[in-house]
């Protein structure tokens, strides 16, 4: 039952994850994908949504913690479950909040777009599962709860990983030898164009 209920709790928090970070992702589209746009923005806006990720970890957090000092006889007999419905109330509220005020541009599914996002809900899968290791520690169900506070990095990372073409490298290995190199010359050089034009924008 408690390995069920783990993997439920992972792909809950990849959902959730996922549904907290689609802004950021609409933003690199805005920008042209572009990092420092991205940049630009969270400073345009005072860090906004940088601040809202911090409140949904925080209050998460606080309460998780005061449900564990509530009823610490019953925490290993499966009642700290319970906990876990902070994480996903406050996920839900932080949706709500996000998604009540519609974008003047809404979000273009393009093929770029689709990658983006492809990749963003990987990203989330790792990081949730990284958060359902730390639940084993010592900071039992904080360990999922400190997440929502990284979905900047989950987005970057997932960016840089679409833009930079590191996923595509592994299915280059595929096929005859000529065409091996072939595409992993091109690959190479995409992503040096990639990260010496991020380089240069950034100055």
């Amino acid at each position: 039952m408690d390995t069920a209920l783990d993997v439920i709790f992972i792909f809950l928090s990849t959902i959730l994850l996922s549904v907290a970070g689609i802004k950021m992702l609409h933003m690199y589209q805005l920008s042209s994908y572009r990092f420092k746009g991205v940049l630009s923005w969270l400073k345009a806006s005072h860090y906004d949504y940088i601040l809202r990720y911090f409140t949904y970890s925080l209050l998460t957090v606080c309460f998780m913690l005061l449900f564990r000092y509530c009823f610490p006889w019953e925490w290993e007999s499966g009642v700290h479950y319970f906990s876990y419905i902070a994480y996903v109330v406050f996920g839900i509220a932080f949706a709500a909040v996000a998604y009540a005020k519609k974008s003047k541009v809404p979000l273009a599914v393009t093929p770029r777009m689709r990658r983006l996002i492809l990749t963003y809900v990987v990203v989330c899968l790792a990081f949730s599962v990284g958060g359902w290791a730390l639940s084993l520690t010592p900071m039992y169900e904080c360990g999922y709860a400190i997440l929502p506070v990284l979905v900047p990095l989950m987005a970057a990372i997932a960016y840089f990983v679409v833009e930079a073409d590191f996923a595509a490298w592994p299915f280059y290995y595929m096929g005859d030898t000529p065409a091996r190199y072939k595409l992993l010359f091109k690959c190479f050089r995409h992503t040096f164009q990639f990260l010496t034009r991020e380089f240069n924008s950034s100055r």
